[in-house]
């Protein structure tokens, strides 16, 4: 996989990622990572704080951008919101808008943590914003813009099989940390499982 780090004339950072598939992966893998989601959410870095005004509104635009574009909507879900905020602590920790942690997991393994495997396409886009409005509804509107602005983030966006959509904001000062987290299925019925061909994953 490759990466591509583009800065936008809004004055934000955002990544450009190739193609994956998923995988088999470690199930020690996925606890150990969502035991270091779980507190590193728990104590964010001092001086951070999450933006659930910003999550909310990022959630409604993306379903609302889908439609207008004449993609099926996205529902809100708070399964991955742990996992999209670690992840934007960690970028505001390391300062590298991309899909690894700090500790290095992949976003495979991140999103399985607290999602599962079976959840069919699945993609995540990733933003650091330098650039602040004087209201949440234009600050995010604002990210949102950005994302739309670069080529493979839409195109992300718009993927035709996601469903559901969970979002993590971090704000720090005047600089804002965000992840977009979508997914394709919803959980199953408690032990009935079924066999699917490896799932592609798209991550910006």
């Amino acid at each position: 996989m490759t990466s591509l780090f583009l800065r936008c004339a809004a004055g934000a950072i955002v990544t450009l990622a190739g193609l994956v598939f998923a995988g088999d992966m470690d199930s020690q893998a996925r606890e150990t990572y969502r035991a270091y989601a779980q507190r590193i959410v728990g104590n964010p870095p001092a001086g951070a704080r999450f933006r659930g005004d910003l999550e909310t509104r990022l959630n409604r635009l993306a379903s609302s951008e889908r439609k207008r574009n004449g993609r099926g909507s996205l529902k809100a879900s708070n399964l991955l919101r742990t996992a999209a905020r670690a992840q934007a602590i960690d970028i505001l920790r390391t300062g590298d808008v991309g899909h690894r942690s700090k500790r290095g997991d992949r976003f495979v393994v991140r999103f399985a943590a607290f999602g599962g495997k079976d959840r069919g396409i699945r993609g995540e886009n990733a933003l650091r914003s330098q650039k602040r409005s004087s209201t949440a509804d234009g600050q995010a509107r604002h990210m949102m813009k950005v994302w739309l602005g670069s080529t493979g983030h839409r195109r992300n966006l718009m993927a035709h099989d996601y469903r559901f959509v969970s979002t993590g904001v971090v704000q720090k000062g005047n600089r804002y940390y965000a992840v977009q987290m979508f997914w394709q299925k919803k959980p199953g019925p408690k032990g009935k499982k079924k066999k699917i061909p490896s799932s592609n994953v798209w991550f910006e």
